[in-house]
């Protein structure tokens, strides 16, 4: 705990809508912070909150390694990814695919 002072924590926000899946954030988290992090949900923001300083920019640590998107980016793999999320208008919700979630 040596980048911070006791009790002061560097919080970096991330947007709900660029965490594309839960499971590879935290993962992308905890390998760069050990166990050293806490994540605290508001309405708009993820917010990570750690006793180290680096990465300074977290935000961009994520998006360069692909684990989480910008939104307003226009390069290839923010877009397919993007496109990736969208539901398909032409699938329907039938028996098999609802998961057998028959509710009597």
């Amino acid at each position: 705990m040596s980048g911070a002072l006791a009790g002061y924590f560097f919080n970096h926000k991330i947007e709900h809508t660029w965490i594309y899946d839960q499971t590879v954030f935290q993962e992308a988290v905890k390998k760069i912070y050990g166990s050293n992090f806490m994540f605290t949900r508001e309405p708009v923001f993820m917010v990570v909150s750690t006793t180290q300083g680096e990465p300074k920019d977290l935000k961009k640590v994520l998006v360069d390694d692909g684990k989480i998107r910008d939104p307003s980016c226009p390069c290839t793999n923010c877009q397919r990814m993007i496109e990736a999320l969208k539901p398909k208008k032409d699938e329907e919700v039938t028996e098999e695919g609802a998961g057998g979630s028959d509710i009597q």
